[in-house]
């Protein structure tokens, strides 16, 4: 029994040692994984820290990149493209937005300067106007002594950049008398146009466009409409124009257009726009052609007839011109 017993205590010792030692090898397993597992996120934080941090670097690279290729290609076009001044893209913009040239130089045989020239040449103007107005604002407003010096010099020589500018469009290469001669034969054709159209040669199948001017107001606010109705009478021989006007059909041959006042949904103005087929010329010679356009009306409206030629003559003979100061006058139209 003694034997037996010892032999017993002796098994379930070892199976006891095992036991333990088992248990002692799963808690060490255990922390041995639970540290490879601490390590291995650090690591992969670290992985993801680096990898956000590369691609960063190299998002910053990409943009660097694109700023060197930009200027390189700037670079490039100036070296191509040497003694065209900084206009170019003003003048790309006038010509798609405004009228379509013709493949080649919009220079005409005969003419001065081309489109492209005198578009460029307002834009150096206008730049130099914007300047001064600047300069001449920022001065009022900070007024001090060594400013005021300082300023007086400044718009001195800004006036003195103006006028020499100007003297390039007038005077120095004779481009003023070029623009004369050029918009004095536009008008004459517009003139010629417009006095067609209110002269047709049979008015009983011409369609008809009468003006109702059912307004009480002074000489320029009638004019203002009349020349209205011209301009829409200009786009047509018809009644193009009229379609956004109440009891008015297009098919009619005559129609009674009411005045500007009575426009359903009236816009606050009208667009800027001038006939394509004169785009050209109007451009090159006239810095604001919209006016020039309107303005053709305004002429066929006052043209003179003998009566008011004699009268302004007889007139302008009753100014003592070259006498002195005259008191001003202003008249109110």
């Amino acid at each position: 029994m003694k034997s037996g017993t010892v032999g017993s205590w002796i098994r379930w010792g070892i199976f006891g040692a095992i036991a333990v030692w088992t248990i002692i090898l799963c808690v060490l397993s255990k922390d041995v994984l639970r540290v490879e597992i601490n390590n291995n996120n650090e690591k992969s934080i670290e992985l993801e820290k680096e990898l956000s941090d590369t691609k960063r670097l190299v998002k910053l690279l990409q943009g660097e990149k694109e700023k060197l290729q930009k200027l390189s290609d700037e670079q490039g076009y100036l070296l191509k493209n040497q003694g065209k001044g900084k206009f170019d893209s003003k003048i790309q913009r006038a010509k798609d937005e405004i009228l379509v040239v013709a493949d080649g130089s919009s220079k005409d045989e005969g003419e001065l300067y081309s489109l492209e020239h005198e578009i460029a040449k307002r834009s150096l103007d206008n730049n130099i106007k914007e300047i001064y107005f600047y300069i001449n604002k920022f001065i009022e407003e900070h007024n001090s002594t060594e400013l005021s010096s300082f300023g007086k010099r400044a718009i001195d020589q800004l006036l003195a950049l103006l006028a020499e500018s100007t003297n390039f469009s007038e005077s120095i290469d004779s481009a003023g008398l070029w623009h004369k001669r050029s918009l004095d034969s536009l008008t004459k054709r517009i003139q010629n146009r417009i006095l067609r159209l209110q002269n047709p040669a049979d008015c009983k199948t011409q369609k008809l466009l009468v003006c109702d001017l059912n307004k009480g107001c002074g000489f320029g606010c009638q004019l203002h409409h009349v020349a209205y109705f011209g301009k829409c009478k200009s786009y047509n021989s018809g009644i193009t124009g009229a379609a956004s006007w109440n009891g008015i059909n297009q098919e009619e041959r005559v129609v009674r257009l009411p005045i500007v006042d009575g426009l359903t949904n009236r816009p606050p103005q009208l667009p800027l726009s001038f006939p394509k087929q004169f785009a050209n010329e109007i451009l090159k010679h006239h810095t604001n052609p919209p006016a020039y356009f309107i303005s053709q009306f305004i002429w066929y409206l006052m043209r003179n007839n003998e009566n008011m030629e004699k009268a302004i003559t007889e007139a302008k003979e009753k100014v003592p011109f070259g006498n002195g100061k005259l008191k001003q006058k202003f008249i109110k139209i």
